[in-house]
This record gives structure tokens, C-alpha cells and sequence, in this order.
């Protein structure tokens, strides 16, 4: 009897401190972070659509941007694969003959402030602050009245230069 209790005692200790183990095995675990302290660009296309020279035509394009929080960032525009100086234009080849349509680009609706082609960072674009989440920043197309061209597909390509 005296046994019996023993036993019973000693296995009510060893439920109440817990399993016993045959053998221990340690392993590690890789704990990361990432910090992403640059910002992230992209552009969308601006497409004049079907245009007529004897009128003036307009269109819209979105930069995307995100920067961290408070970080101040600069975009600017270069001057396209096509300029003439600073004056951005748009070509189609036919045959050996060159055709261009000179176009602008602003930062306003107003169509008064441009985008400075050839310009230097921190001039000719636009400043904005980052707020940690996409923000969006609208250039704005015009192609002005100019003499007749031949009918077809007038392309450009203007890179989007981020400061920050």
C-alpha cells in the first residue's frame, strides 16, 4: 500500500511539472524586415487620340508615385527621342521622309505651366511631398494648330525622371 502511494505521488508530480522528454532538438528561425526607403514610379501613356491639326488638341497621363512619408520628391520630364532644342515632337517615318508634330506638355489645366524640357533637377517640373501611399500627378498634352502632315501614327517617348 505504502508502495501504491508512493507510485501514485511521484506520478502526480510528473503530471504536474509536465511531460518528460527523451531528447531535445533546436532549430533556428530566420526573423527579416524589409525597409523600403526609395520610392517607386511609373507612367501612364498620354494618347492624343485622333487629332486634326487646325485645332488644338489636349490630353491627360498619370505619373504614379509613392514615397515614404515626408519624403520631398522632384519630377521632371526630359525633352522626348524626337526634339528639336526644347520643343518635343512627335514623328512618323514614311519611306525616307521624316514627318514631326510639335507638342507641350504642362502641369496644370491651365496649360501655362510647362514641363521644361532639358531641364536640371529641382527645375522645370513639379515638387510633392511623399505621403507613404500612391499619389498621382496629371501631365497635361497640347498639341497646337500647325500646317498640315500626312495622316497616320505619330509616336514620342518622354522619360520620367523622379528627385528625391
Amino acid at each position: 500500500m505504502k508502495k501504491s502511494k508512493i507510485s501514485a505521488i511521484a506520478m502526480g508530480l510528473v503530471l504536474m511539472c509536465g511531460s518528460v522528454f527523451a531528447d531535445t532538438q533546436t532549430a533556428n528561425m530566420n526573423v527579416t524586415a524589409t525597409i523600403h526607403s526609395g520610392c517607386d514610379l511609373q507612367a501612364e501613356d498620354l494618347n492624343f487620340g485622333t487629332i486634326v491639326l487646325t485645332s488644338v488638341a489636349h490630353a491627360t497621363a498619370d505619373i504614379l508615385v509613392t514615397c515614404p512619408s515626408n519624403t520631398v520628391g522632384y519630377i521632371r520630364l526630359n525633352e522626348g527621342l524626337h526634339n528639336l532644342s526644347t520643343q518635343r515632337r512627335l514623328l512618323q517615318t514614311i519611306g525616307q521622309t521624316d514627318y514631326l508634330i510639335d507638342y507641350n506638355l504642362y502641369s496644370d489645366s491651365g496649360y501655362s505651366v510647362p514641363f521644361t524640357a532639358l531641364s536640371a533637377p529641382g527645375t522645370g517640373g513639379v515638387t510633392f511631398n511623399g505621403v507613404g501611399e500612391l499619389q498621382r500627378i496629371t501631365v497635361y498634352g497640347e498639341i497646337p494648330t500647325q500646317t498640315s502632315k500626312p495622316n497616320g501614327y505619330y509616336t514620342d517617348v518622354v522619360q520620367v525622371i523622379l528627385d528625391y
